[in-house]
């Protein structure tokens, strides 16, 4: 097994790796391999063309964060008491195209509509909002929470809104999407 990346220097593929490093390099067979058998029995760039329009596509990013505190209810643990987090807010949205002006969406738009949502939930406590009287406050139904209130403000947009993931710390994350949004 070769290991193209290098992190792994005493692996049983490293002496392959570093012999073929001098005639061009495992990457470079690697992708040259890839695109031969991609295109085999074609031609290989009329098959690039059509390959590339059907799956190229934009994705936006923008971040936010918002305090609040929350508990779970029936947790077995230290979360079923009150705590907060400063939590950061993911957003991810796709478009098929670039408008006229070549962007799928202004990025100032799209923090504006998370800050919406997320004004709702900053400082708060989140057992008390309405959409979590009858379900735990947790990552993944704040997720589903803002990426719902999200879908509803993007309706007319151009774009189609693919995922949303709330961090309540570094190293814990949860998202939600949904099959339909996917383009």
């Amino acid at each position: 097994m070769v290991r193209a990346c290098g992190s792994y220097p005493h692996g049983p593929g490293f002496k392959s790796l570093r012999r073929h490093q001098g005639r061009g390099g495992v990457a470079k067979r690697l992708r040259r391999r890839s695109a031969k058998s991609l295109f085999r029995g074609s031609n290989p760039r009329a098959a690039s063309t059509s390959f590339l329009s059907e799956v190229f596509m934009y994705e936006l990013i923008v971040r936010d964060e918002f305090s609040a505190a929350h508990f779970l209810r029936n947790y077995p643990g230290a979360c079923e008491r009150l705590h907060g987090h400063n939590w950061k807010v993911e957003v991810c949205v796709r478009a098929k195209e670039l408008n006229d002006i070549g962007i799928a969406m202004d990025f100032k738009e799209l923090k504006g509509l998370l800050k919406e949502v997320l004004d709702h939930l900053d400082h708060q406590d989140l057992n008390q909002h309405p959409a979590f009287s009858q379900q735990n406050p947790s990552s993944e139904n704040i997720a589903r929470y803002i990426f719902q209130q999200l879908a509803s403000r993007l309706a007319s947009s151009p774009v189609k809104l693919y995922k949303v993931t709330v961090c309540e710390t570094e190293r814990s994350c949860a998202s939600y999407l949904e099959e339909a949004s996917s383009l």
